[in-house]
């Protein structure tokens, strides 16, 4: 497999799509810097997946977008294609060919593409892992990636060794593992939680089972009996409506026929009282004709004396216009004269705009011929300036090489001086290696003690941190247990506050008041609320204010009275149902009788605009703690009440209030709802307060945490620096053993600088004639570039004047202009004004002969008006008469009318009493009905039964002896039932499905908590089977690594050593990587203290022994080589030589060495000023030049 080509649109400076086509070998990628070569690297990158903007040397992704220049666009969208061939086998795909595309857009919008295909990053990064290409692989070599390898801690210089031994994909797994193992615990701790909350609720519902069966039962019974009870009471009801409806229709009857005696006196009194207005109309009209006779009469005086003096006012109106007139025909004649002046200096403007005009015209058409021979010019300078940069730089380039194969002669000279020098130290080194050795095994000893001592520090820590785990684990269950108890009480709350809102246990038309439906008639706002809602006792007196209000829990508060018998009378006319009425205002009752215990009333709360209500109601009522306490002898409207329920009254009646009957009346269940929000908001304080420990150990955890990831961070410290002591023993060691090798090796160096010295002294001879020929030509181009300089200034002083003279005549030409439009603009308002007088004059004649025609016309309604007064002093006086004998005549029909009135009132006087009376039968008639309507209302609430269904029901199969002898031994035993069920207190109805429910759910949660169970079992297994082979494969891929280095760092440094070493060798899977290398002549040191050319080969030698164990598909190097010399070049190239066969390299470089070795060269231009652009050549194979000789001969290139 190898990388086919690598097509480019919009990134970075390649703005154009741009294709590049690689072969397999070795290609270089040139050019000068700030070209867009390394634009290259970032794109291969960036298509494998790179997310980090500054790997990309970006502050955002969008910035890979190209940006715009001076003279091109910005564009929208980078994309960057990569093809591979020949990738069946290592992609594991059925394609010869994969094409990898990335996109990005200026909104952030990310696409990829597999072969055209949409897929997920994901997908790109599993498709290359363990194949050595991607972000973090050892295929891409950019600037700054050798430091950032070999500066980088161990543990992250791990990335190349796993991608090398082909792990990556099991450590992708097992990470995935890892998260799903963390989700199974995480649900197996939940379910455990949910599986003990169900087996509570099931233990607790067993119990509510038992209880529900028995209500069941005894609500069978009570139905039964209530509802043969209610049969009985229905037909009674009805049998009284009938009686009470006939009654009803007699007086209706009754009320009809005074109704019509009554209509016929009020049509007697309408027929007088229209009488009477027909004759007011009269009057008003004879009124009115007097009042307008009148009026006639005195606008006709007013007529005169207004036209008189307005005749006057058009006399003098006209006048003024005169004087006008005259003055606006002066002011016209001089402005005409002063419009003929502008006008003839107008055409003289005109006439020296045009000629200044044609003057510019010619000027400019002389400046452009100019300005072409310029161009033309210094087009010609231009040349001569580009051949001499080019002479210059070739001559450069030569002394360039002069000057290092100078400098390489010095070097060698220092060499040989050098090799000498080491093979004395070489032999004085052998002598120190025991004292060495000695004084190291010291140092190992008192590490290896700090690393005992930090790592029993570690495991105290870790123990500590296993208490506070238990000790936050145990509070999590008690905070957890807390939140189960308050959700419970929650519900219940929640369960009270619907059946509040939804008003249970009040009658039907007390629930549509409570809940504001719609009742026609009924006024919203006199309704105050449910008195349940609006009372509330201590806990202890509690059941004896629910005692005391027995009667009225279900009563609902109105304003006054008035308004509770309005809205009864609109409740009844709606169908509404039944409701009791409580009026908040009236009158306070009496104030508490002396006697026993203490006023309930002093026990009760509520608010202040219910205090006559309730002292109407408890004021005769005192509170006793026991029966006992009660007196015997009760005074008459004095009732006395226990705090459990038993009142006794002055007439000698005793009730009982069960305690257990929470949930048969309003206001038992505000109480409770009041104590279970109490105790609601307590188990949320608990529940606050645990968790405010809970994350104060929290937070001692973090601190435990970092002081544990301290520990840890020394003992890996300690580690390392025990692996490095050992690893510099056994290179201390080694060294001994290797000193009489270095010294053979010396003398054979020594040989090879003396021969390269020869070859250089032959290479100089030839560049210096090369060097004279270059420069007797640039002689020759000065010369000719100075005579030609000298021709194109006297060119641009001469264009320079000319451009003067005609910016001249442009400012002159601009003047005339500005005269020109000075003229037309002093006319415009001339001719307006003078257009305004004429107008102005017109205006006024006319004006004068119309106030002449108007002063004619008010002369002759002035007479008019003179000749009507006569005839309206007439007309007035005769309706003065008319008016005094229509008013005689009202006062005659009032007489008749008040008779009439007063037989009308007798009437509706007796129709009144006969109503009075329908009234009172229709009372009784609605209370009868309401009474009906209740028990109606109960039959449904409770039974769901309908009138006819209760007239049809049958009578309960009694127990032998039990039948009920009458009414009144039935209602005992309904009442005996009653108490029964009441006092089994609340009961939960479904408690039988929620525990058939619950038992089902406890069978699919433990069978849920085994598949858990298993499934973790089964991650753990693949966990430890992925450590297995991970540590496998990695050790073998280490050792083979460390094997290749030390090898190769001596074939490129020429001897030294070097080696790898894990910083904790029992934990291999986690274990940073620690580099140790001694160049030749120096001692054992990090890599972190080389030079720059020493870290570049070193980093070399790790990743060709990287190559050998597993070989990428391609290896693009980014300036690699910049760092390093000559030799160091040519050591470099006979290594890289030696790769190309199995792996594909695309060099970045500036060395010409490194060009000459290449297959094919991309150069990468920028024509344009900010985009980049490619141009190729291929090497024929027949002239592809050697390793020393420079890459740039024409013949031996051709364009590809």
């Amino acid at each position: 497999m190898y990388l086919k080509a690598l097509e480019m649109v919009g990134f970075k400076s390649f703005a154009e799509r741009t294709k590049l086509t690689f072969e397999p070998g070795m290609m270089a990628i040139v050019g000068p810097n700030g070209c867009g070569k390394s634009n290259v690297s970032d794109a291969i990158r960036w298509v494998l997946g790179e997310q980090s903007p500054k790997a990309l040397r970006g502050g955002a992704m969008t910035d890979v977008i190209f940006n715009g220049t001076d003279q091109a666009k910005p564009l929208a969208m980078a994309e960057v294609s990569l093809t591979l061939t020949d990738c069946e086998a290592v992609l594991g795909t059925e394609y010869n060919e994969v094409t990898v595309t990335r996109r990005v857009f200026r909104s952030g919008e990310g696409q990829y593409f597999i072969n055209k295909t949409p897929c997920r990053l994901k997908d790109i990064q599993r498709l290359f892992m363990d194949t050595g290409l991607g972000t973090n692989s050892y295929s891409v070599m950019e600037q700054g990636r050798i430091d950032q390898i070999l500066s980088s801690r161990p543990d992250d210089r791990r990335e190349v060794f796993e991608e090398a031994s082909g792990i990556s994909k099991y450590k992708a797994d097992k990470k995935e593992a890892l998260r799903k193992l963390e989700h199974t615990e995480a649900n197996l701790l939940r379910l455990g939680d949910i599986i003990k909350e169900v087996k509570r609720q099931i233990i607790s519902l067993q119990r509510q089972v038992g209880k529900a069966k028995r209500y069941k039962s005894l609500q069978d019974q009570l139905r039964g009996c209530d509802v043969w009870l209610a049969k009985g009471r229905l037909g009674e009801l009805d049998a009284s409506l009938a009686a009470l409806e006939s009654e009803l229709k007699t007086h209706a009857a009754r009320e009809e026929e005074l109704r019509v005696g009554v209509e016929a006196a009020e049509a007697r009194a309408t027929e007088l009282r229209q009488h009477m207005a027909e004759t007011e109309a009269r009057i008003a009209a004879a009124m009115d004709a007097s009042s307008e006779a009148s009026g006639a009469l005195a606008r006709a005086r007013e007529l005169i004396r207004v036209n008189q003096e307005r005749a006057q006012e058009l006399e003098s109106l006209s006048q003024r216009d005169s004087r006008e007139t005259e003055s606006a025909r002066a002011s016209r004649s001089g402005h005409e004269a002063e419009l003929d002046a502008l006008k003839k200096d107008l055409i003289a403007a005109t006439d020296a705009h045009e000629t200044a005009r044609q003057e510019l015209e010619r000027r400019q058409a002389a400046l452009a011929a100019h300005d072409q021979e310029t161009a033309a010019a210094r087009k010609r300078l231009q040349d001569l300036r580009t051949e001499a940069l080019d002479l210059e730089t070739r001559l450069a380039r030569l002394q360039n090489e002069w000057n290092e194969i100078e400098a390489r002669e010095r070097t060698d000279l220092l060499r040989r001086e050098r090799f000498a020098a080491e093979k004395a130290e070489a032999e004085r080194a052998v002598e120190s290696y025991a004292e060495r050795l000695a004084l190291m095994g010291t140092q190992r000893d008192q590490k290896k003690t700090g690393a005992e001592e930090a790592q029993r520090q570690v495991e105290d820590l870790r123990r500590s941190q296993a208490d506070r785990a238990g000790q936050l684990a145990e509070l999590q269950r008690e905070i957890s247990k807390l939140a189960s108890e308050a959700a419970a009480r929650e519900a219940q709350v929640n369960l009270l506050a619907r059946s509040r809102a939804e008003a249970r246990g009040f009658p039907a038309g007390a629930k549509k008041l409570l809940e504001n439906a719609a009742v026609p008639g009924v006024n919203p706002k006199d309704i105050l609320g449910a008195l349940a809602q609006k009372v509330r006792a201590d806990k202890d007196h509690q059941l004896a204010l629910e005692a005391a209000l027995r009667s009225w829990l279900d009563a609902v508060l109105v304003k006054d009275a008035a308004s509770a018998l309005d809205v009864a009378k609109h409740l009844q006319a709606a169908q509404g149902g039944a409701v009791r009425l409580l009026a908040a205002a009236g009158g306070a009752g009496p104030e508490t009788p002396a006697g026993a215990g203490t006023p309930l009333l002093d026990r009760v709360k509520a608010p202040a605009e219910l205090a006559d209500l309730l002292r109407r109601l408890l004021g005769g009522v005192r509170v006793v703690a026991a029966a006992s306490d009660v007196p015997a002898e009760i005074p008459a409207g004095l009732a006395y009440v226990t705090r459990d329920g038993i009142v006794a009254r002055g007439d000698g009646s005793v009730e009982f209030w069960a305690p257990g009957e929470n949930e048969s009346n309003p206001l038992a269940r505000e109480h409770q709802l009041a104590e279970w929000q109490e105790d609601l908001e307590r188990l949320r304080k608990e529940a606050g307060e645990k968790r405010a420990r809970a994350e104060a150990l929290q937070q001692d955890e973090t601190a435990a945490r970092a002081a544990l990831d301290a520990a840890q961070a020394a003992l890996e410290n300690h580690r390392r620096e025990m692996a490095l002591a050992e690893g510099e023993i056994r290179m201390v060691e080694r060294e001994a053993k290797q000193a009489g090798e270095r010294a053979e090796t010396i003398g054979w160096e020594l040989e090879a600088l003396v021969k390269k010295t020869g070859a250089g002294t032959q290479r100089r001879t030839q560049m210096a004639g090369e060097m004279e020929t270059i420069r007797a030509r640039q002689a020759d181009v000065r010369a000719q570039n100075a005579a030609d300089s000298e021709k194109l200034r006297q060119l641009e002083d001469e264009r320079n004047a000319r451009l003067e003279a005609a910016t001249e005549c442009r400012v002159a030409l601009s003047g005339y202009k500005q005269q020109l439009d000075g003229l037309r603009a002093r006319g415009e308002p001339l001719e307006a004004r003078i257009r305004e007088l004429e107008t102005l004059i017109n205006e006024r004649a006319a004006g004068i002969d119309s106030y002449r025609e108007r002063i004619a016309a008010l002369q002759k309604a002035t007479q008019d008006a003179e000749g009507q007064i006569g005839p309206l002093e007439a007309e007035m006086a005769r309706r003065q008469a008319e008016l005094q004998e229509t008013r005689a005549q009202r006062d005659g029909r009032n007489a008749e009318l008040a008779k009439s009135d007063a037989d009308l009132h007798a009437k509706r006087t007796e129709l009144d009493a006969v109503r009075e009376q329908r009234n009172g039968v229709d009372i009784q008639l609605a209370r009868q009905r309401l009474h009906r309507q209740n028990l109606v209302e109960r039959m449904s609430v409770e039974y769901s039964l309908q009138p006819a269904d209760v007239l049809k029901s049958k009578e309960p199969e009694w127990e032998e002896g039990a039948q009920p002898a009458d009414r009144e031994a039935l209602e005992t035993m309904v009442a005996e039932i009653r108490t029964k069920i009441q006092s089994m207190g609340p009961v939960n109805l479904v408690a039988i499905e929620e525990h058939q429910e619950l038992e089902e759910r406890f069978a699919f949660l433990s069978q849920q908590n085994d598949d858990l169970v298993n499934a973790k079992q089964q991650l753990l297994d693949l966990i430890r089977k992925i450590n297995d082979t991970t540590t496998s494969l990695f050790t073998e891929t280490f050792n083979q690594v460390n094997e290749n280095f030390q090898e190769l760092f001596k074939q490129l440094f020429g001897g030294g050593n070097a080696k790898l070493v894990l910083v904790d060798e029992e934990n291999v899977l986690e274990s940073g990587i620690e580099i140790i290398a001694r160049p030749p002549g120096k001692k054992l040191q990090t890599v972190s203290l080389l030079s720059g050319g020493e870290r570049t080969l070193t980093a070399v030698a790790l990743l060709f022994s990287l190559f050998k164990v597993k070989p990428s598909a391609f290896c693009l190097t980014d300036e690699l080589d910049a760092a390093l010399d000559d030799s160091n070049i040519a050591r470099y190239l006979e290594m890289l030589k030696g790769f190309i066969l199995g792996t594909q390299f695309i060099v970045i470089t500036h060395n010409r060495q490194t060009i000459g070795r290449a297959d094919a060269l991309y150069g990468v231009t920028m024509e344009k000023r900010g985009i980049s652009k490619i141009v190729s050549v291929k090497f024929r194979d027949e002239v592809q030049p050697s390793a020393g000789a420079p890459a740039e001969a024409p013949a031996a290139a051709e364009p590809s």
